[in-house]
């Protein structure tokens, strides 16, 4: 059975270490992430980040703005902003330069985007599931539940702006 101590989420959910050759291994086991980051050169390895839970609500609020007709349909920059925050990947390219490489990329970033494909999709299944469980409370304790999802988003945002003014500076 598992422990409680063993439970927790780690900052690096996985990791793609390349060699010369363009080939890469994913490594997701964290005894082995920690030896690979020891073991390979920093330009070797790609890291993707388990998303926390400002980036998770900065995701999601990113995907509700660019829900059209029932269909998230996330452009380049909405794509390149969510490579940043959850790779180690330096974006240094962007329009079409960036463009072309996301429509046509190599089998790394491929992979890449599957993992984070697989974050966004579970980020969205969790927020699913909440939101059919909140229909299923009664009409008093669901009026305060989102007044405080409100108040919570309020300060999410506040909080992803204020860093994001950092980081522009």
């Amino acid at each position: 059975m598992a422990k409680l101590s063993q439970l927790k989420q780690t900052p690096i959910r996985c990791l793609f270490v390349c060699n010369e050759d363009g080939e890469f291994t994913k490594i997701s086991n964290q005894a082995e992430i920690e030896v690979a980051l020891l073991e390979y050169e920093e330009d070797m390895i790609v890291k993707v980040f388990n998303p926390t839970d400002s980036q998770k609500a900065s995701i999601l609020e990113m995907m509700d703005e660019n829900t059209k007709k029932d269909k998230i349909d996330l452009n380049e920059n909405v794509v390149l902003e969510i490579i940043k925050m959850l790779t180690n990947i330096e974006v240094d390219l962007e329009g079409e330069e960036a463009d072309k490489i996301l429509e046509e990329p190599n089998d790394l970033l491929i992979a890449v985007n599957t993992e984070i494909n697989t974050i966004l999709f579970n980020i969205i299944s969790l927020q699913f599931k909440n939101i059919k469980n909140m229909t299923k409370l009664p009409p008093e304790l669901l009026k305060a539940t989102i007044e405080k999802a409100g108040n919570n988003k309020d300060n999410v945002k506040k909080k992803t702006e204020k860093k994001q003014r950092k980081t522009a500076k």
